[in-house]
């Protein structure tokens, strides 16, 4: 393992993962300026990379606003070489295994925006084809009754019972 940087406070963190892009981070919480929960949150916003959190607090609360900000591992101070080995293998291994479930996520969520679309697309069309297909039932039964129909009282009538199945009215005249 090499050292890529040291950063000073939680900014600097931010600002050295996105310039340096290191395969993983070790962050303490006590830092200044932006804490190392707050910077480990800024850091997978801006640049998704696996980090462990080294402190001395062995707080739930703190372990689990953690693993909310997106840190892959939390070790108390001072960890020994073997617990900061299976950490850093572990991290890199969730964290492969998320970014393919993000990436998998990605085109199921694009997958359903497509069918989501596809089904208004669908409704559009079949509404259209309603509205046709009443227009036709309409037209056949006016062209009926106006052959059928030889006092032009009732053809009025007629006409009118037919356009009121597809525009809706109180009275009408004609």
């Amino acid at each position: 393992y090499g050292l890529a940087g040291v950063a000073h406070d939680g900014a600097q963190a931010v600002e050295m993962t996105q310039a340096l892009r290191p395969d993983v981070v070790l962050m303490d919480i006590g830092l200044t300026r932006i804490n190392g929960i707050d910077a480990a949150s800024k850091i997978q916003e801006v640049c998704p990379t696996p980090i462990i959190i080294l402190t001395a607090y062995a707080g739930r609360d703190m372990l689990t606003q953690a693993v909310e900000a997106g840190v892959g591992a939390y070790l108390i101070k001072p960890p020994n070489r073997s617990e900061l080995e299976n950490a850093i293998t572990t991290v890199l291994a969730r964290f492969a295994d998320l970014q393919t479930l993000r990436h998998l996520n990605d085109q199921l969520q694009a997958e359903i925006v497509a069918r989501q679309q596809a089904e208004e697309e669908r409704e559009r069309l079949l509404a259209g084809e309603r509205e046709q297909r009443l227009l036709a039932e309409m037209l056949t039964e006016v062209t009926l009754a106006l052959t059928s129909q030889t006092d032009y009282e009732m053809i009025l009538d007629e006409i009118l019972t037919q356009a009121q199945r597809i525009i809706t009215f109180r009275t009408a005249a004609i």
